[in-house]
């Protein structure tokens, strides 16, 4: 008969052989595939967010939004995805460790899965659309207004924090710190920080490199962000030729919080004391100009504070320097704001939401920059106003009234044609019942009355209307206030 303790032994050497280890994380955890860029679809968006419905205007902008993103890289998805299957030993289909998925001899790719890579897209898929969620919003915000992303000690000490008490750690990464030239915004799993007298060494999965396409990456221990603790500075460089340097922002997300369903951030009245988000898919929002206090948020600027307003930036982390801008204004509420912006390729798509009214823009210009200003924001009285400036501008332009996010009213304009210069402002009456359309410049514009309700989304009404340089002209369909309701009058 074996002794007892020699049977408690061989137990614990067995606990112990079987215990995932992080020194081996990107053999054993890390993707068996490439970061690719990856078209969100819908039934992925709607595993990921809460009670979305594709007939829902805002749920649809959210959509489109992310959609245009993904196509740049999914690394927050494979990075958050990595770190819940190793922390839950299996979670959202897959199983723990993740390079049991790898095919034997076979150059890792999504075509080589075979029947695997469906259900480890959908997990990817879905954990990158919550980086959109309210809760890492919230996160963003806090960072960003105490100046957390320029303190590398942080990053890291928060990531070792989180590996230590089962949070899952992301850490969120940029080329550079100014946001004229973000370059591609990153997304990697750390699993063991070292720290030297002058140096710490956190060392990444990144999944842009999964270990069995680099080996010699990892096996040499070179995939590390080496942070200097004496200046506040860090690095972290690819394993390419010209080598590619990422030293610009840095902070890490407990991405935890993304396992679980969120709601639409757009149709939130109340996002963590946040008045405004604005979502860009091309091109940037230059600067912003709260004209009610003269707080500017300039091309280089990620956080500005005045008198109880911030204006806080940020890009979506998709590995894409062209993925479009996000802006959060708290404490601006009635507030007159500008937005200049210059699209990508000449083409944009925006929305915006205080939760309450919604503005959604889509726009093509003739290069150059146009401005959007929105006085009131977040007022019932709220209105749009277009100034092509320097750009001739051509746009649809659709205002919602969010009674809640099951009964929403939404008037679409168009075409909106501008030349170089010139003005067109649209604002909703106070009941969102009736729009009041102006331009400088006579032009033929298409009001669509929409209602959208309990998941059907009916078209009202379509009233055409010629505006000239002089009148404003109101407009509201029959159906929602029992007269028909249209007339011009001298501006």
């Amino acid at each position: 008969m074996r002794s007892p303790w020699l049977l408690v032994l061989m137990g614990m050497l067995l606990f112990i052989n079987i215990l995932p280890s992080q020194d081996n994380f990107p053999a054993r955890h890390g993707l068996p595939v490439d970061n690719y860029g990856l078209e969100m679809t819908w039934d992925y968006f709607e595993e990921a967010f809460i009670g979305v419905q594709p007939s829902n205007p805002l749920d649809n902008s959210l959509y489109n939004i992310i959609r245009s993103h993904s196509t740049g890289g999914v690394c927050f998805g494979m990075s958050a995805l990595a770190g819940v299957v190793y922390d839950e030993g299996g979670y959202m289909g897959m199983c723990s460790p993740l390079s049991m998925y790898t095919p034997n001899n076979t150059a890792p790719g999504m075509d080589t899965l075979g029947a695997y890579w469906p259900q480890m897209k959908r997990a990817i898929m879905v954990l990158y659309a919550r980086q959109y969620s309210t809760e890492v919003l919230r996160i963003i915000v806090e960072a960003i207004s105490h100046h957390y992303f320029t303190d590398p000690q942080m990053a890291a000490e928060k990531a070792d924090y989180y590996l230590s008490s089962q949070e899952i750690p992301v850490v969120c990464i940029s080329e550079s710190s100014s946001p004229g030239g973000f370059g591609g915004m990153h997304a990697i799993y750390p699993y063991k920080l070292i720290k030297h007298a002058h140096e710490w060494l956190l060392y990444v999965y990144d999944p842009s490199f999964p270990y069995f396409s680099t080996k010699s990456y990892y096996d040499n221990d070179s995939n590390y962000v080496s942070i200097n603790a004496f200046v506040d500075s860090w690095h972290y460089d690819w394993p390419t030729t010209p080598v590619k340097r990422f030293e610009g922002f840095i902070y890490t997300v407990p991405a935890r919080r993304v396992l679980l369903p969120t709601s639409n951030p757009l149709l939130l009245s109340d996002l963590a004391s946040l008045v405004t988000t604005f979502f860009m898919n091309k091109g940037r929002i230059v600067e912003v100009t709260d004209n009610t206090t003269g707080l500017t948020l300039g091309p280089n600027d990620l956080f500005v504070e005045k008198n109880g307003t911030a204006i806080v930036r940020w890009l979506p982390i998709n590995g894409d320097n062209a993925g479009g801008d996000m802006l959060i204004i708290q404490g601006g509420n009635n507030h007159n704001f500008t937005f200049t912006i210059k699209p990508a390729k000449d083409s944009l798509y925006l929305v915006s939401s205080d939760g309450d009214h919604a503005i959604e823009l889509e726009a093509e210009s003739g290069g150059g920059t146009f401005s959007l200003t929105v006085n009131g924001l977040g007022s019932p009285y709220q209105m749009v106003e277009l100034n092509s400036e320097n750009s001739s501008v051509y746009a649809r332009l659709t205002l919602h009234h969010i009674f809640d996010r099951d009964d929403i009213n939404s008037f679409k304009i168009s075409p909106i044609q501008l030349g170089q210069n010139e003005k067109f402002a649209a604002t909703f009456d106070e009941k969102g019942e009736a729009v009041t359309l102006m331009s400088e410049f006579p032009q033929d514009v298409t009001v669509n009355f929409i209602k959208y309700t309990s998941g059907e989304s009916e078209l009202i009404e379509t009233r055409k209307s010629l505006l000239s340089g002089k009148q404003y002209v109101v407009l509201a369909p029959i159906s929602w206030d029992g007269a028909l309701f249209s007339f011009s009058r001298n501006r």
